[in-house]
């Protein structure tokens, strides 16, 4: 099994129940590989030491047509193997995103996604970081705080 970082396999990355269910082929394009590692060794690793839990992902890299399926956005970082959507075990996605607001890691796009967090970055350029914090109920509507509001208000 091919590990991206010491606690995630590039089958973690890649995996989908919705992609086996539809017969989509979410294999990881060999050129995104080192973006993916980057992602895990960058982020993932600093996220879950932070976190000192273990966590589940739900979603790494997607296809495009797995993308297209799950109505993700076009422009999905998910798509060039710069996102993750986790949950974290034993600690609630609000307090995840706290802590990792005030860790100083550098992350893209912190999303509440309800029962899921999802968390990019630009391992290759993370000056370009935007440190975005966003919370959304029902995936249509995002509600933009800066890392104040999200520390005071969640």
């Amino acid at each position: 099994m091919t590990q991206l970082s010491e606690h995630l396999t590039l089958q973690e990355f890649i995996h989908s129940d919705t992609a086996t269910k539809n017969g989509i082929n979410n294999e990881l394009p060999p050129e995104l590989l080192s973006t993916a590692i980057n992602l895990a060794v960058s982020l993932f690793e600093p996220v879950r030491e932070l976190l000192n839990a273990g966590i589940s992902v739900d979603s790494g890299y997607r296809c495009p047509a797995l993308n297209q399926l799950v109505r993700g956005v076009p422009s999905s970082q998910h798509c060039l193997s710069l996102a993750l959507d986790l949950v974290p075990v034993g600690l609630s996605i609000r307090d995840a995103i706290k802590l990792i607001i005030s860790s100083g890691i550098s992350y893209d796009q912190l999303i509440e996604e309800g029962t899921w967090l999802h968390i990019s970055s630009i391992v290759n350029a993370p000056e370009k970081n935007r440190h975005e914090i966003l919370l959304t109920t029902d995936h249509k509507t995002y509600q933009h705080l800066t890392k104040e509001q999200a520390l005071a208000s969640l």
